[in-house]
């Protein structure tokens, strides 16, 4: 394994704030799920987004835990800092966590379409299969990227560490399936947060009321400017052929990659609670109507 070049700034290990960060996204999305989860039993209404989103949630705390143990055997400290095995570790660790958040990123889509299918009811055809169709190709294309990552060497443990007759695949493979998925997840934060407009435009709501619930819907947006950085970042960062790369690097793609996730996460939380702010509203309005 070649030396990497010592870095300018001396020894520095971010560690700590890494794990602080990521588990305070981490609680953030939870007690979002949590509130989920409630304003649904509040109206006996579960379904199989809740179901999705909670299994999202498992894995980004998966994820989380093991980007804390990586911090904590130096995954984010200078690669001039660690020893051979050190190196060893952090490198395998990294390839583990990657399948739970590229997981994370297609199941969070695909309950934010099973939430527009509950919107849109049984009336509306091609959106249904539109929805339909989407939700397997995400699936798809995310799990083969799950695939990819570990079948691009043979044997996989190659990916970290020297195993004599080796093979792997040239690493712009990798990195370009990875630039056309994250494209993909993309192209689908802006379809589900475009498609419920063409359902609520013809509602007989106040106008008012359709730019709310256009606003609401439509946060996915956040999730694509947000995802922009990860996109850009990915590729490099998958680049096994950059010897002189630091672990500040896989730092920085893992905490990009984690704030993408936690953006989906949140904004596809966001929809479910309207019974649970409209609740204090309701009690209000009954009590009037009782005096």
């Amino acid at each position: 394994m070649a030396t990497a070049v010592a870095p300018a700034r001396g020894t520095e290990d971010r560690g700590s704030a890494l794990i602080i960060i990521f588990w305070t996204e981490c609680a953030l999305a939870l007690v979002v799920v949590l509130l989920r989860l409630h304003s649904r039993l509040l109206i006996r209404g579960l379904g199989k987004d809740d179901v999705v989103m909670f299994f999202t949630m498992l894995l980004l705390l998966i994820l989380t835990i093991f980007v804390t143990v990586l911090a904590r055997n130096g995954g984010a400290k200078h690669l001039y800092d660690l020893d051979s095995q050190q190196i060893q570790t952090v490198v395998k660790l990294n390839w583990e966590l990657q399948p739970f958040g590229i997981m994370a990123l297609g199941t969070s889509k695909i309950s934010v379409a099973f939430l527009l299918l509950r919107i849109f009811g049984p009336n509306t055809v091609w959106r249904r299969w539109f929805l339909y169709v989407t939700m397997v190709i995400t699936f798809l294309v995310n799990a083969l990227a799950c695939i990819i990552s570990f079948v691009q060497c043979n044997p996989p443990r190659a990916l970290w560490e020297t195993v004599p007759g080796a093979r792997c695949w040239d690493p712009s493979s990798q990195a370009n399936y990875s630039t056309f998925s994250s494209s993909w997840n993309a192209a689908m934060d802006f379809c589900l947060a475009l498609l419920p407009i063409t359902t609520i435009y013809n509602l007989e709501l106040s106008a008012k009321k359709k730019t709310g619930l256009c606003s609401l819907l439509g946060l996915g947006i956040l999730a694509k400017i947000n995802s922009h950085n990860g996109n850009s970042t990915r590729v490099t960062c998958n680049d096994s052929t950059n010897t002189s790369q630091d672990s500040h690097s896989t730092e920085r793609f893992d905490l990009n990659n984690i704030n993408i996730r936690h953006t989906v996460e949140v904004t596809g939380e966001a929809p479910g609670f309207g019974p649970l702010a409209s609740r204090p509203t309701h009690q209000i309005a009954n009590a009037e109507n009782k005096v």
